[in-house]
């Protein structure tokens, strides 16, 4: 294989709206009660390198080509941070420190760990393969006796990662639906959408704060039974999320500012399209985006709101109007300087960026406790995903399903999103999601939580 990879316009559009105050990074948090070996973790981090060569590039000067470095191998490893240092998401040099990262603090329980990679190298599947794999070369360094085989992984199929199968059949028997996918990137990138954070009042001060994460947790009797709810009603868990999720922001914002009511909320919804012939492709950015618009006439009615987002997402995939996104962006990367325009012009882009990963480790053989991976002598005890956060986006939301839990993130910058205003979104998510558990759908999309006191 080349030591070279031509960087993509997908990768493009993250790279060139990268910055050390808004990371463009997508990672995830685990914590161990008990203690990892941090030799042999950094000889499994080396093997997970070794089967992923995107966490071993860089990038050259001009976001033109990823550059593999085999010498990377000998100097990427588990950084400790101190105990006393919260960091939220971490910044990443591509052009010349790869495009992981990967560190370890200690707790009074054991460990954290945080394995964040650059969005423009992986998207939300490539980054959680990467740690599946790290995970399983740990245990079977521990557990020699009882090894886990690794799921095959070939890395000539990187060249293959920017492929849309614009000419297979499925699609060109659909292509004269095309149009509409256009309309909806036209309308991306023309609509004005509500940006419900703060105004940034001093960038010099506010910007370099760094980023904040709140949390919501279902216990697992909770996840079932939502889970159960979207079952019976013909959803997914995904489409029930993003309904309460708009009802949560509009309830937040009217109670904030009701003579915006009217206003266009969008949530971002990123989406895999790798296909069963990938199945064998390492960690890489091979997602797309789309986006549901959405006002106030359409949130009176939580039930038809949820119908109205599992139809459009079901024809989104069926229609393959997914790729459209990666189209557009092919063509603004066409004329010199345009792409770089688009990805770095300060508009808000979607209200908010709702990434579920659904349960990433159901299907991972290692030995259990009580439902929790036993990774050596240590207990992964709780998993937690920061979704990446682009310039003036007010919270990024990430979801996710470890130990029959789900857990939400929300991953916002103080200089947007004051955290009072991500607590207040927090309280009203959990009214609506509450509301959806107890089926008790209303016809009052526009009451919020302190109108209702």
């Amino acid at each position: 294989m080349k030591d070279w990879l031509a960087i993509n316009s997908i990768e493009r559009f993250h790279l060139f709206d990268d910055s050390e105050e808004f990371p463009n990074t997508i990672g995830c948090r685990l914590s161990f009660v008990g203690q990892l070996d941090f030799e042999l973790a950094n000889t499994a981090l080396r093997a997970a390198l070794k089967r992923h060569r995107m966490s071993i590039a860089c990038s050259d000067e001009k976001f033109r080509r990823w550059h593999f470095k085999p010498q990377l191998l000998d100097s990427i490893s588990f950084v400790e941070i101190q105990p006393d240092q919260r960091l939220v998401a971490v910044p990443i040099n591509p052009k010349i420190s790869g495009t992981g990262r990967f560190l370890w603090q200690r707790t009074d329980q054991g460990v954290d760990l945080r394995l964040v990679n650059h969005h423009a190298a992986a998207d939300g599947q490539g980054g959680l393969q990467f740690l599946l794999d790290w995970m399983i070369a740990y245990h079977n360094l521990v557990r020699p006796d009882s090894p886990i085989k690794f799921k095959e992984v070939d890395n000539t199929r990187l060249q293959l990662r920017n492929h849309l199968g614009l000419f297979s059949r499925g699609f060109l028997a659909r292509v004269w639906l095309q149009p509409i996918a256009i309309m909806g990137s036209a309308k991306f990138i023309l609509r004005q959408v509500s940006h419900i954070g703060s105004v940034v009042r001093s960038p010099a001060d506010d910007v370099h704060s760094g980023t904040d994460l709140i949390d919501i947790s279902l216990s697992a009797k909770e996840t079932e039974s939502y889970r159960a709810k979207a079952e019976s009603q013909d959803r997914t868990v995904n489409d029930l999320l993003l309904r309460d999720l708009f009802l949560a922001i509009h309830d937040s914002q009217i109670a904030r500012n009701p003579d915006r009511r009217k206003d266009w909320l969008r949530i971002i919804v990123p989406m895999s399209i790798r296909n069963f012939s990938d199945r064998r492709m390492p960690s890489v950015n091979r997602a797309t985006i789309v986006q549901l618009d959405r006002t106030s006439n359409e949130f009176a009615d939580p039930e038809q709101l949820a119908k109205g987002i599992n139809y459009e997402l079901r024809n989104i995939k069926a229609w393959q109007l997914d790729k459209t996104f990666l189209l557009v962006l092919r063509l603004f990367s066409v004329v010199p300087g345009c792409l770089k325009r688009v990805a770095q012009r300060r508009v808000c882009r979607g209200t908010t960026i709702l990434t579920n990963l659904a349960a990433p480790f159901d299907r991972l053989r290692l030995p259990r406790v009580n439902a929790k991976i036993k990774l050596g002598d240590a207990l992964l005890d709780d998993f937690e995903l920061v979704a990446p956060l682009r310039p003036l986006t007010p919270v990024s939301i990430a979801a996710a399903r470890y130990s029959g839990q789900l857990k939400l993130s929300m991953h916002f910058h103080p200089a947007y999103f004051r955290r009072e205003d991500a607590e207040y979104l927090r309280e009203c998510l959990i009214q609506r999601m509450n509301e959806t558990l107890a089926s008790g759908f209303t016809s009052r999309g526009t009451t919020s939580p302190s109108q209702e006191a």
